[in-house]
């Protein structure tokens, strides 16, 4: 995945070209949303570490209905696959 070409030049902009190239080779559509807290990521990134938040391919989280699908979960693990092998 050539981020640097797209013009991600900073840490965290090339982070973020790399989930989404990731996602959109899995076939996802990649949405970009800030996210003011609560997870490890936030953190990370607040320390210096850019660090996205990735989907689990779950919905209705921590409630009743709280599900994952099969199919999202292995398109999700797919996107994992291949960010952690195109990047270099």
């Amino acid at each position: 995945i050539a981020c640097a070409s797209l013009g991600a030049t900073s840490k965290t902009g090339r982070s973020v070209c790399f989930a989404k190239a990731a996602a959109k080779k899995a076939g996802m559509e990649p949405f970009v949303e800030p996210v003011r807290g609560g997870t490890d990521g936030c953190r990370l990134s607040y320390m210096g570490l850019p660090t996205p938040n990735l989907c689990t391919g779950g919905a209705a989280f921590h409630g009743r209905y709280e599900h994952i699908a099969v199919e999202s979960m292995d398109r999700c693990a797919k996107m994992i696959e291949l960010l952690m092998t195109s990047v270099r």
